[in-house]
């Protein structure tokens, strides 16, 4: 199998070599160094979420369709994730229990779960 050749990166006026990809670690766009830790934390189903949990989760969804943190501070926005109040990891137990649920949008999911919530 012949190696993969080095070439500049894309970034205007860098000139580190990159095999693979089109920039450097520096230079490559944020989202991509973002996902990085990704890598390590397993697929979503090795983590508990299978498609058990893809379907109570629609269901879920559809019976609370919008974002609790939203509602209280008086705006409306759709929910896309299901939020456990409880870690999954430390109570596994509460994976389907709707009281340790709660409906929140892209933005107010990723702030709590950055937060360690």
């Amino acid at each position: 199998m012949p190696s993969r050749s080095k070439h500049p990166c894309g970034n205007p006026g860098c000139a580190a070599l990159v095999v693979g990809g089109r920039y450097c670690l520096q230079h490559r766009p944020m989202e991509r160094q973002v996902r990085e830790p990704d890598r390590y934390r397993g697929s979503a189903a090795s983590r508990g979420y299978d498609s058990k949990w893809r379907t109570f989760r629609a269901g879920y969804l559809r019976r609370h369709p919008l974002c609790v943190d939203c509602e209280s501070v008086g705006h409306v926005a759709m929910a896309r994730h299901v939020h456990h109040i409880k870690k999954l990891a430390e109570h596994p137990r509460l994976k389907y229990a709707e009281s340790n649920l709660m409906p929140l949008c892209e933005e107010h999911h990723n702030a709590r779960t950055a937060r360690g919530e």
